[in-house]
């Protein structure tokens, strides 16, 4: 019985008003697992409508959701409803503030509703098309609009088809569009958004860049070629040795498969208590076990040994520097303590970017895609702080997170062009493969490839990393 199948179930068990479960209950739910019975859906059925959605609210849980939904508030149409007016203020654990912050909190979710995430459907929408195309093989069939686009939010699909056909049933809302110009024509006006359809056709474009109507400008001066086409090596993975899946090993094992020059293993640090954060101890033990595998895989693989240090309220980071210069890198992260005010968070994350360890600012708005919004920073100060000191800004291509976003990155990386790193914040061996999309949102934020640092051969980060 995996951990997240035991913490799923223990939170639907305290959706129901239980707060954990006894030796007799956990022996029964492992044998019951072991029987391959999933209980999940058994209980979720049993949830009063609209409990679930509300209890997965930042900052609300598992009673106070029970109470919303015992007093007729089920939906979050309903909650923001009830916020607006100050109905709550009467209710236990609704204060003035909390009522504030659980407002922004609704308000943030509720303008994703119906927004699917790309990666949730991406084998789904590929499977689709392949089938559609066997079924009418003399019609062209081609995904157009935000998919071809490669936006990591979607409301529906849409296929650009030059015939009547039919659609395989689909698990998300499906348009299809009939050409009624010339194909590429059409292509072209269907798959750009209407800000860069403003201007004349321009084929040469990729579809994935196709945006702002900046891409013009940036492609007519630098050329598609300047763009990241692939990754050398990738930065930022965890393994068990504190929340990832998978082992060192196979951790490497699965960079080599997949052709990289070189990998940075980055568990995390003792204040990211919850994910078993290394303890100093355990950062020597590690160090031991990053040795052999040096030694192991000679010749195939380089192998950089780093942490991801937690920056604290006060912009200091986990560990002595005595400890953090042992590594090769340092990733300086954010991972509590998100509702600063934006002077003081930039001060915090200024601190940490001038330590003389650190390499990387890691998912640099701490945002969660659809779940949480970033917090705010001066964004001029804090890229022009990290090209100063030679510290790159990750571009986090984990799917929830994809932080720094490529709209912001357009934004203000043409006045700052600071270095970036493309990093997979992998806490699974196949979490590796996260770079493939994290090279598109490269493209779409229009940075150039010699700023991108995991774009470099081996030996050019090695004499960055060391310098």
């Amino acid at each position: 019985m995996s951990d997240a199948y035991l913490d799923d179930v223990i939170r639907l068990m305290q959706l129901h008003g239980k707060k954990s479960l006894t030796p007799s209950e956990l022996h029964d739910l492992s044998s019951a697992f072991s029987r391959g019975v999933d209980v999940r859906p058994e209980l979720r059925d049993a949830l009063p409508d609209g409990l679930e959605r509300l209890a997965s609210l930042p900052g609300l849980g598992p009673k106070k959701a029970r109470t919303l939904v015992a007093a007729g508030i089920v939906t979050l149409e309903d909650l923001e409803r009830a916020l607006e007016s100050g109905s709550l203020l009467h209710m236990r654990g609704f204060g003035e503030k909390s009522i504030q912050k659980l407002l922004r909190r609704v308000r943030f979710c509720r303008q994703h509703e119906g927004c699917i995430r790309f990666h949730t459907i991406e084998k789904e929408v590929e499977a689709l098309i392949a089938t559609m195309r066997m079924r009418y093989p003399l019609l062209r069939i081609e995904p157009v609009g935000g998919y071809a686009r490669s936006l990591e939010l979607l409301k529906g699909i849409d296929i650009l088809v030059d015939g009547a056909c039919e659609v395989p049933e689909a698990s998300f809302p499906v348009r299809v569009i009939q050409a009624e110009e010339p194909w590429e024509l059409c292509l072209w006006k269907h798959i750009g958004s209407d800000a860069h359809c403003l201007g004349e056709p321009d084929f040469s474009i990729p579809p994935e860049l196709r945006e702002t109507g900046e891409e013009r400008a940036y492609v007519k001066e630098y050329g598609v070629g300047s763009l990241l086409q692939t990754l050398q090596g990738a930065f930022h993975m965890h393994t068990q040795a504190s929340d990832g899946g998978a082992t060192l090993e196979e951790m490497i094992q699965q960079a080599v498969s997949m052709g990289l020059q070189y990998i940075g293993i980055s568990d995390h640090s003792p204040s990211a208590h919850y994910a078993r954060g290394l303890s100093e101890a355990r950062v020597m033990h590690q160090r031991e076990e990053i040795a052999v595998m040096r030694e192991r895989y000679a010749g195939k693989i380089h192998i950089f040994w780093g942490i991801e240090s937690d920056i604290r309220e006060d912009g200091s980071l986990d560990y002595s520097d005595a400890v953090l210069s042992l590594f090769d890198f340092v990733i300086a992260s954010i991972h509590q303590r998100f509702d600063m005010d934006r002077d003081a968070m930039t001060a915090r994350i200024l601190r940490a970017l001038e330590h003389p360890t650190t390499r990387f600012l890691g998912h640099p708005t701490g945002r969660l895609i659809m779940e949480r919004e970033g917090y705010d920073f001066d964004w001029y100060k804090v890229f022009t702080t990290a090209k100063q000191h030679g510290v790159a800004i990750e571009m986090n291509c984990q799917a929830n997170r994809l932080d720094v976003s490529w709209q912001q990155m357009r934004k203000i990386f043409p006045d700052t062009q600071p270095l970036v790193s493309v990093n997979p914040d992998a806490h699974s061996a196949e979490g590796l493969l996260a770079i493939r999309f994290g090279i598109r949102m490269a493209r779409k934020a229009l940075i150039p490839a010699s700023n991108v640092i995991n774009s470099w051969p081996y030996e050019q980060v090695a004499r960055w990393l060391a310098r």
